[in-house]
């Protein structure tokens, strides 16, 4: 569950993270989907030679619609798993270490490498929640911006910003640390940004200049 402006919010995830011996596997929970099933007796109408030919062709283009449908269930829960998948097999150090073990990742790259559209990665991981070891996630939050370090390498945003504020929060308010003083201790905590960055996201985070 999650805390929102109403109050606790439950939610049913609908994807699960199964161990295996290369890595973690997505499955879908086949209770989320609906079970889609053409009536036996709207099939019997079609033999039936009492049913006028208005009737049948009606019978036929609802059975059709029908299958359209059962398809597109299908195909949504292949897009699931292939996106969740991906999400997996990227982001295999979350089941190691949690949150802390995300890696910069857009949707953009996991589009790419399914094979769908940005917009249906999108479509696919909203309001849509993981069971994990780690807890239940949100597909969202497996997506995290990148920073670049002074290195070349690239570490996730979020971490920079909580590691920003700790650093504010235990500094002392008689001298407060300036952006090249910040810059610094980053480094030492494994961020090597740049002081330029660090005012950027000194600012995003909402903590006023020294």
């Amino acid at each position: 569950y999650r805390h929102g402006g109403h109050g606790v919010e439950y939610v049913n995830p609908e994807v699960h993270a199964v161990r295996r011996a290369d890595g973690w596997e997505a499955r879908v929970d086949a209770r989320s989907l609906p079970e889609i099933r053409i009536s036996r007796k709207y099939l019997a109408m079609l033999e039936d030679p009492a049913a006028t030919p208005e009737t049948k062709a009606y019978i036929r283009e609802r059975i059709a619609a029908a299958k359209a449908l059962r398809e597109a269930v299908e195909k949504r829960h292949d897009t699931v798993v292939a996106v969740a998948q991906e999400i997996f097999d990227r982001q295999g150090a979350f089941f190691e270490a949690g949150l802390k073990g995300l890696k910069p990742l857009t949707m953009q790259e996991v589009a790419e490498a399914t094979g769908v559209s940005l917009s249906t990665v999108s479509r696919t991981v909203n309001g849509k929640y993981a069971a994990t070891p780690k807890g239940t996630v949100e597909l969202r939050r497996f997506f995290t911006q990148g920073v670049k370090t002074g290195a070349g390498e690239e570490v996730v945003r979020d971490e920079v910003l909580a590691r920003l504020r700790e650093l504010v929060a235990a500094e002392d308010k008689a001298q407060p640390l300036v952006d090249e003083r910040l810059a610094a201790q980053l480094k030492e905590s494994g961020f090597p940004v740049a002081r330029r960055t660090v005012a950027k996201y000194r600012s995003l985070a909402g903590i006023p200049g020294a």
